[in-house]
């Protein structure tokens, strides 16, 4: 086992006993390896390119190392700080996700929204690379979608049942997935630009607050950064909440 996933695996066992670990960041090569950063002139798209998807891989192979019953801890942390915040009151509307794979879960946190009244909203990615939010409540039949990931059904699926939708710019908090962010809001996400495409096409638009959800390793020094890369407002671990 690499030291990298060996660290991984110790900040995951640190959520057990309910404080984290002091540092800086993991040191993933080539960030900290005397290679370009992020933010270096001269790099190029390809480098850029290069450098999200060599941190892509790392940052999967850390959350694998975590282990399921690790990661299920560090989602019901992260739940009870969540509701510890102001964001989650009876009445607003949270765009939200169903975790796939080694994601930080999220079922526990909607299902105490959904309890409380919160409307949540899950989304459905469309063929042609954008995202629809629909409504989801307890009694909500999931379904596989485009890459494996859960949601409700279709609105165009459901008889009787034309108004599940939500626009972006009418949720209050939108609730991003993500492989790595650092300390500036930066975000890494899978690749595909989703959430990317649906905060650029509503800029000078009201906003909705973006929240990051990570474990606290996946935070690094620095991310590479694109044009068109949408940063966060804050970013919710199993150890607290960061504000940028």
């Amino acid at each position: 086992m690499t030291p990298g996933w060996s660290i991984a695996n110790d900040l995951c066992r640190s959520a057990l006993r309910g404080k984290p670990r002091v540092w800086s960041a993991i040191p993933l090569d080539p960030w900290d390896q005397g290679r370009p950063k992020c933010t270096d002139a001269g790099g190029g798209p390809l480098l850029l390119a290069n450098e999200k998807s060599h941190l892509r891989q790392k940052m999967r192979q850390l959350r694998r190392e975590c282990g399921a019953n690790l990661r299920w801890i560090a989602a019901h942390k992260l739940t009870a700080i969540a509701l510890s915040t102001q964001w989650f009151a009876c009445g607003q509307r949270i765009a939200a996700y169903w975790a796939c794979g080694t994601e930080l879960s999220l079922k526990p946190l909607i299902n105490v929204l959904l309890a409380r009244g919160v409307q949540v909203y899950l989304p459905h990615t469309q063929a042609n690379g954008t995202m629809r939010f629909l409504r989801h409540q307890l009694e909500s039949e999931l379904v596989l979608g485009a890459h494996g990931i859960a949601a409700p059904k279709s609105s165009d699926d459901i008889t009787g049942a034309a108004h599940t939708d939500i626009a972006i710019t009418d949720a209050d908090i939108v609730l991003v997935p993500l492989l790595a962010f650092d300390a500036h809001g930066n975000r890494l996400g899978q690749g595909g630009g989703y959430y990317d495409r649906l905060f650029q096409r509503r800029v000078g638009a009201q906003q909705p607050r973006k929240i990051g959800i990570a474990f606290d390793f996946q935070c690094v020094a620095h991310l590479p950064v694109e044009a068109f890369d949408q940063k966060l407002d804050a970013v919710i671990t199993e150890f607290g909440v960061r504000n940028f």
